[in-house]
Formats: C-alpha cells, structure tokens, sequence
C-alpha cells in the first residue's frame, strides 16, 4: 500500500476566518517520472472510506496534527472541504501562516485501481482513497512542474501544485531560491534519478500492497532505500507470512484453537463413523473451517499442516502408550511448523532457500532482470545516466504433490490414535519433504512440475569437457567465478553447495593441486548438527538428489551434478492452511488395506538464476 502526495491551495471563508475552503485535489496531469497520473473526480471513484468524519491535517506528512477537514465533496472535477485549525499551539502557529499568506498544502492518498491509456504515458487513476492533508514548505521550483515539499530533517516528496493558476503569482520567473544554472540542471538531474527510484518503489508496493504496512513505501523513499531493497523487504514479509493486516496465514482469529489435531483420530472418524464420530469433534470441525480456505477444489479434507509437518522433537512418542498424546499434537495450525519442519530436513532450506507459507493466491514476486547503470565522470551540464533498473516477476502458483501411505484396517480401528500417529504422519512427512527438494534441484518445467535450479533459464554453467572430466579444486573454483563475474553474488549467508555422496567421497581424496602443498579439496572437519560441512569456505550439504546417473559424450551414466548458489534466491511456496487428505478404503478393499493420501500445495520458483552455477558432467572416478 502506497500513499502518494499532491499540492493543492487554501482559500478561508468570509464567515469569521474560522474555517478555510480547500481544494484537496482535481484531475490536473500530475508527472509521475515517466507517465502522467489523472486522478478520476467522478464521486465514485473516491473511496471515502477513511474520510467519513473527516482527514487529519498534519504538518509535513509527520504525526504532527494541526487540525481536521471535513465536509468532502466533489463536484466532478475537484475534491474540496472545509479545514479547521486545532486550538493548539501547532494549530495557531499553522493558522497564522495561513491567514499571512501560506497556501501550500499536500495531499496524501492510496491508489486502489488504474488505467493505462493506449499511448502508455498516461495512467488514470479510477479508484483511489484520500489518507491526509498536510501544510507543507513553499514548492522549491514551481516552473517545472515537479515540486517538492522542502521539510528539515525529512526525505523531500515529489509532489505536483494541482491548481494550474498556482504559478501566476510567480510571474512565470523560476522560484530557483538564488540558485545558478548550474545548479538548477544538477537538481533537475538528481530529481530525475531520485523521480525514477520513488516510481520504480511504489509501483512495486502497488502490485505487492498485501504483504506491506501503510508506511513501508513512504519509509522506504524517504530512508533512500534502493528497489532491490525494497524487494528484500517484502520478500522477508513473504517468508513470515505477514499480510497487510499484520496477521499470519491460516485461521487467525482462532490461533491455537485446533490444538490437540489427530491424523489418526480423523481417519478412524472416516473409515466408522458411528464409532468414531463422537471422539473426532475437533477434527470434523478443524477440516471444515480450513477446507472453506483451500485455494483449489479438494476431494478429500484439509487438515492443519501439524499434522504432519512439525518441527523435530515435538512429535515423539512412545507406540501404545495413550498418556504421551499430548506430546505430539499441535499448538497452533501456522505456516511456521512447515518452515520449521523443512529446515530441520531439506536440503535447500538448510542451505538458505525461502519458504513463503500459506500462500492464499497465486503471487509474482520481484525480482531484478538488469544491473543499476554505471556511474558517469560529466561535464558541468552533462546528462547524467538513468539509474533505474529493470524489473521482472517469477510467479507461484498452486501445484498438487501427491503422497500416500498403506495402513492396515485392522490396525487402523483397534488402535489407538497415539499408536498409529506417527507411522502415518512421518512416511507421508518423508515423501513430501524429499519430492520437493527433488523439483527444487530437478525440476523440469513439464509434466506439471516446477523448474528446479539445475533446469533454470540463465544459470552459470561450468564444464569439465567433452566426455566429462574428474571433478576437482578447479572446477570449484569456477563455480564461485560463474557467479561472481555475474555480479550476482547477491547473499553471501545463503551461497554454498549441493552435492551427491559420490562427490563429497571423491573430493574428500583429491588434492587440490597435484604434487604441491594446499591439502585436499574437501577437509575432514565433521558436519555440524544441520549436517553442515565446509567446502572453500562455504557450507555444504550432501543429497541423493543431485544425480550421479548423468551422461556427457562417451561418460554414459556416471556423471554428477554439482550445484553452487545464494539460496536464498530459490522460493519455496506452500499454498492453502493445511494439507488435503484423501482416506481411500476400496482401491486395497480385497486385502484389507486402506490407503491414507496427502496432497500439498506447492511451488518452486528460481529468482534470479544468474545466482546459481552448475556443472553436470563430474566425473568421481
């Protein structure tokens, strides 16, 4: 949520002087650095939501209050009140500008909706809300059109005077302050490239306004962040699951309410339901309230991602013993148990991978496709080059990963659900925890899958030869330069190393250059806890996903990946507040088996690709 800024003028009102006539905005052109925005006057299209009693009028878009303006209307052109001043001191010193001559005043607003006119340089915005007005300084340079509110100690805001005849009073001279030349074009220079990073921020918190707080854009244009640091910023919001109402993904209203969720109690609920019905009431009502939250059509039941996803240890249990129920059962239905469960387990989390859970739509996230221009030597009036970047979006969107596990019905209705928890919740855990870091590092694109970062378009790439070569200290090496050269290594917390145990075992023996001293590729140091180990000084994981089974040339069959990358830019999304599960008696009817299905939601997206390298013909022999 963005809350753009416009000036308008003050006119008080023949009744005692005690009330002002304002003009909050009209549908003047206002230049945005790049595109002309039109506000849309028509009554309808000003959300007066906010407005009902009134706006604040503040001082310079701070939390200084000096009064309120009430009586919004519209008369098809211009959206005009009535102002009055606090009896404070704030609001008599502001009321004393105004009555000696000050008529400056800035519009605060949010843009709900917009057209773009076929020419692409002018937008209209058709849907917005008016947040505040403020007094503001004297425009700086009126004759330009781009104004700014001059504040001590604040960021300046572009801003447009929306009153056309505001600039009659100056006489058509510029208002320079007694600036030369010289000096005006370098300060149009720099409120050209300022114009083009506040456009590029808030057109960002546009399309990202959900997952931001209403000062997250303003705070970020005024601290003078870079676009690529704003994305960083909503990215982390992403991965927390903060929306814009500040809440968490799932049922927030009823945070912790199904605590004490039974996979098991649920599937003997399902298999007999005049015997169990009475002993699953917290969970028929779990999966109707997160099934009316599914982002698709389910066959079977939503359940809390506790269910099966939690973090180690908090599921441990004793089989057969009733009184360690609650040990294992969940406190909350948040998307954190996921994030929780996958760090402890998958290799790309561990290695620096976000995971963004409960996810209710398909998203785009940013990302940046073209490095900040380069900077210039100029003359005195020399154009200085545009230092915008170019942006781009990888999308997320809810993809079905399938997993099931075979459980006797005998065992199934004479047990109770402690006995049986486990055995079901963690083969199902397994087989999910592992497809998805199969597709994140596999993935091809097709048959329904995600792209994983072997088969990204725009990775580094480093080749041993032509029927493949024995991987050493080199090919290391050339790994991190793929990345470096690109100017991509963007995270240095996240950068490190996938590999296959063959490699790991082959690197363990290979020195790094024959004959002379430097010691081995890969120390002896054992891993940490998370399985850590170091490879040139960045963490590395081992996992039976990176392929051994590659051919190059004559090399048929016994190739291995090595993958180095900032994790970081590799996304994990998890769709819906739960996992679907589909209790199928028949398929297994004749042997008396009953297959317990789970379904995830899911995607996997690489940000930016250039972030990560690849060889695919390592030779461990």
């Amino acid at each position: 949520m963005t809350q753009q800024t416009r000036f308008f003028r003050l006119e008080p009102r023949s009744q005692q002087g005690a009330e002002f006539e304002v003009s909050l905005a009209s549908d003047f052109p206002c230049d945005r650095g790049g595109y002309l925005e039109i506000l849309d006057m028509a009554a309808g299209a000003i959300d007066m939501s906010r407005a009902k009693d009134g706006l604040p009028l503040l001082s310079d878009h701070s939390r200084t209050r000096l009064g309120r303006i009430h009586n919004l209307r519209t008369d098809g052109r211009k959206l005009r009140g009535l102002l009055r001043f606090f009896d404070t001191e704030q609001g008599r010193e502001a009321r004393a500008e105004v009555e000696g001559g000050h008529r400056e005043v800035s519009i605060g607003y949010q843009i709900l909706d917009t057209e773009q006119q076929k020419s692409g340089s002018v937008v209209i915005v058709r849907r917005w809300m008016p947040y505040e007005g403020s007094i503001v300084a004297v425009p700086a340079d009126p004759t330009v059109g781009i104004n700014r509110s001059i504040t001590q100690g604040q960021h300046p805001m572009t801003t447009l005077n929306t009153d056309p005849g505001a600039h009659d009073d100056q006489g058509g001279q510029a208002a320079g302050g007694g600036m030369s030349r010289a000096q005006r074009r370098a300060a149009a220079r720099q409120d050209s490239a300022e114009a083009a990073r506040v456009d590029a921020i808030n057109r960002t918190a546009q399309n990202y306004g959900k997952w931001l707080g209403p000062a997250d854009a303003s705070e970020a244009i005024a601290n003078g962040s870079t676009l690529e640091e704003f994305n960083a910023i909503i990215m982390r919001r992403m991965e927390s699951g903060a929306t814009d109402a500040g809440t968490l993904p799932g049922i927030p209203e009823q945070r912790g309410a199904f605590a004490g969720f039974s996979l098991a109690r649920y599937v003997q609920s399902v298999l007999d339901p005049a015997a169990f019905m009475r002993t699953a009431g917290l969970e028929r009502e779990a999966t109707r309230e997160l099934g009316r939250q599914a982002p698709l059509a389910l066959e079977g039941s939503m359940v809390p991602l506790s269910a099966i996803f939690v973090a180690s240890g908090q599921r441990d249990m004793s089989a057969g013993s009733s009184s360690l129920g609650g040990s294992f059962v969940q406190t909350s239905i948040m998307g954190g148990e996921l994030i929780d469960a996958l760090r402890a387990r998958s290799v790309v989390v561990r290695l620096g991978a976000r995971v963004l859970p409960g996810l209710r739509d398909p998203i785009a996230l940013p990302k940046k496709t073209a490095a900040t221009a380069a900077g210039s030597w100029l003359t005195e009036t020399g154009a200085a080059n545009a230092t915008d970047v170019s942006t781009g979006q990888v999308t997320l969107s809810p993809k079905r990963i399938s997993a099931y596990v075979v459980v006797s019905k005998q065992l199934l209705m004479t047990s109770t659900p402690v006995a049986i928890e486990q055995m079901i919740a963690t083969d199902l855990r397994q087989t999910l925890e592992q497809e998805l870091d199969r597709v994140a590092i596999n993935g091809t694109g097709s048959s329904n899958q995600p792209r994983g970062v072997r088969n990204a378009v725009g990775v580094g790439s480093v080749v041993g030869g032509t029927n493949g070569a024995q991987l050493a200290w080199s090919h290391i090496l050339d790994l991190e330069a793929a990345i470096e050269n690109a100017d991509a290594m963007t995270d240095l917390a996240t950068a490190g190393y996938a590999i296959n145990g063959k490699s790991r075992s082959w690197l363990k023996r290979t020195m790094k250059v024959s004959g002379q001293p430097g010691g081995i590729v890969m120390g002896d140091t054992p891993p940490d806890d998370a399985g850590i180990v170091n490879l040139n000084g960045y963490k590395a994981l081992t996992s039976s996903k990176l392929p051994s089974n590659l051919t190059k040339g004559t090399a048929s069959g016994i190739c291995s990946s090595v993958v180095f990358g900032c994790w970081s830019n590799l996304v994990i999304g998890q769709f819906g507040p739960g996992i679907e599960i589909i209790v199928d008696p028949y398929t297994l009817a004749t042997t008396g088996q009953v297959r317990v299905i789970a379904n995830l939601f899911a995607d996997v997206a690489v940000r930016n690709a250039v972030s990560f390298a690849v060889m695919d013909d390592a030779l461990t022999a």
